[in-house]
């Protein structure tokens, strides 16, 4: 493990991390489900799947950078060395963020039971996971392109490239 391995790369690696917070607020809704469906419980529900498709559109295309990238040698270096850490973490996020958005919509049909804000419960925590998740990889690729554009470029003699 290099020495300046941080909290923040074992969580980036790592997207099942991501399922702990949705845990608690479904448990948290679970303990105190008499108080938590407010009277348009259904606006809610739409709002989060609204919500849910707009993280969808942003994690598309941040992933869209990070892949279709060729104006940098480092974010191929980068795609190249870290490939199964970025695999998961997209699949992640586009699985999860997509389920986001259906989920409240199956629970439209079951406002009125103790299910429909477990429903909404996971999908806002796991929604906000996602999203947090998706401008982590935005800032590393902005860094990742500030750094390329900042350091110099190696000048070619003129008679190398004459040769």
């Amino acid at each position: 493990m290099a020495e300046n391995y941080t909290w923040k790369d074992a969580v980036a690696e790592h997207p099942a991390i991501d399922h702990v917070v949705p845990a608690l607020a479904v448990l948290a809704t679970l303990a105190a489900r008499e108080a938590v469906t407010p009277p348009n419980f259904d606006a809610f529900l739409v709002g989060v799947a609204t919500v849910s498709a707009l993280v969808l559109t942003a994690a598309t295309f941040v992933c869209t950078l990070i892949y279709q990238s060729e104006a940098t040698d480092r974010m191929k270096d980068v795609r190249l060395r870290f490939a199964p850490v970025l695999r998961r973490n997209w699949m992640s996020i586009f699985i999860l963020v997509f389920a986001t958005s259906v989920a409240p919509l199956v629970a439209l049909l079951l406002v009125g039971t103790w299910v429909a804000p477990l429903v909404g419960a996971w999908a806002l925590t796991m929604l906000t996971m996602k999203a947090l998740r998706t401008v982590y990889w935005l800032h590393y690729v902005l860094l990742t392109q500030h750094v390329d554009d900042a350091r110099p470029r190696a000048v070619v003699p003129a008679e190398r490239m004459s040769a």
